[in-house]
């Protein structure tokens, strides 16, 4: 392989990343800087004060809009009145530590990283890259591979696969993620099958369950209480971590 013919970003040697051409259309990659703390979303980094007084801001937004809606049940009312009581603490050691039962990191850092996870939606020297990503871009967008690592300067990169999919189910489940291309970020949009907003691994676990009918956190209930956080993706039982630079 010629190096002139690479890009830049996804040469091999990088011994945090993954050599580019083991990439599978389907396989699903995380980012994140080596010794920072992953949270809730996606954007640029915050301070912690920033952090938690975001998440203030956009809970009593979320508890809000669901009692005033004329479509809320009892069960989103109930769920507003949950929203209002808990505390970012309580918010933070339930994301966090889901995906480990009984373990929860600590966020003594003033400056977080935040959970990310992309889907590969074409394998190639250069992959296409499709995720859901807030900030400035604020929705589902695809891009290259190339691209992706070069915003994120000094991350490493955790690759998985989704067990017992062939080919032709590998490509229908990249289809349905790519088919919300432009549909905005929403990280308060709970129904993991609702396809008005989404989140990083909410827009993973509905294409797969529109795919093959898999909730791949073993879950079959779509609207939930709370979210399904990109480390919670990492570990199901159904995904094999094929890269591993270090612990996530």
């Amino acid at each position: 392989m010629g190096a002139s013919n690479f890009p830049r970003s996804t040469r091999a040697s990088v011994e945090n990343r993954p050599d580019v051409e083991t990439l599978q259309t389907g396989d699903l990659i995380w980012p994140k800087v080596p010794g920072q703390v992953v949270l809730y979303s996606s954007g640029a980094p915050d301070s912690r004060s920033q952090l938690i007084r975001r998440w203030e801001k956009e809970k009593a937004e979320f508890a809000n809009r669901l009692r005033s809606s004329s479509k809320s049940t009892a069960e989103d009312l109930r769920l507003a009145d949950t929203f209002d009581a808990m505390t970012y603490k309580q918010f933070e050691a339930r994301y966090l530590g889901d995906f480990r039962p009984g373990h929860v990191e600590q966020t003594g850092s003033d400056v977080l990283y935040v959970g990310h996870v992309a889907v590969v939606a074409e394998a190639s020297r250069n992959p296409l890259i499709v995720e859901a990503i807030e900030g400035e871009i604020n929705r589902v967008r695809t891009i290259k591979y190339s691209a992706w690592l070069d915003s994120r300067p000094g991350c490493s990169v955790w690759v998985g696969r989704i067990k017992n999919l062939d080919t032709t189910e590998k490509n229908k489940f990249v289809d349905e993620a790519r088919k919300h291309v432009g549909v905005r970020y929403d990280f308060w949009n709970l129904d993991l099958n609702n396809d008005e907003g989404f989140y990083c691994s909410k827009l993973v676990w509905q294409s797969i369950w529109r795919t093959k009918n898999l909730a791949i956190d073993d879950d079959k209930a779509s609207k939930r209480s709370f979210w399904f956080s990109p480390k919670q993706l990492m570990h199901t039982n159904h995904v094999d971590l094929i890269f591993q630079p270090n612990v996530y």
